[in-house]
């Protein structure tokens, strides 16, 4: 009997994801969300304008207060099995005692205007808030 090929198409894990990366070019920027491993397009200049004015008045900010969080700018996360989004603003608390709080916020993509970049666009699933905050997992 000849042997037939299986395909797992169950969402991919945060391994399998740094697997499938690994084979991708530097210049690709890739998430994963919700198993499924997304591509970004290149951001547009305006979109790196905002962001780099966020971070930053963040710092600035953050820096004024001696504030617990901190801002860290290109910062991939993984937040469970199958996801590891990279937020455009990535804010975390100094201290880790007791796990660290990501807070997000992504600023709308060209690939999907009506929804933060990191989520994923799928018929008219309604507003997405901007911000979201997650437990920092390893």
């Amino acid at each position: 009997m000849v042997g037939v090929p299986v395909i797992d198409t169950g969402p991919m894990t945060v391994e399998e994801f740094y697997a499938f990366t690994d084979t991708r070019p530097d210049e690709e920027k890739w998430e994963l969300i919700e198993g499924e491993p997304i591509w970004n397009a290149a951001p547009s200049q305006m979109h790196q304008l905002i962001i780099r004015n966020v971070i930053v008045a963040l710092t600035i900010r953050e820096r004024e207060l001696n504030a617990p969080w901190m801002v860290l700018p290109e910062l991939g996360v993984r937040v469970s099995k199958t996801d590891r989004p990279e937020p455009d603003v990535p804010i975390i608390a100094r201290s880790i005692q007791g796990g660290a709080t990501l807070a997000t916020s992504s600023l709308p993509s060209r690939s999907c205007p009506l929804r933060p970049r990191g989520e994923i666009c799928v018929g008219n699933a309604g507003p997405t808030p901007a911000f979201r905050r997650s437990p920092i997992t390893s």
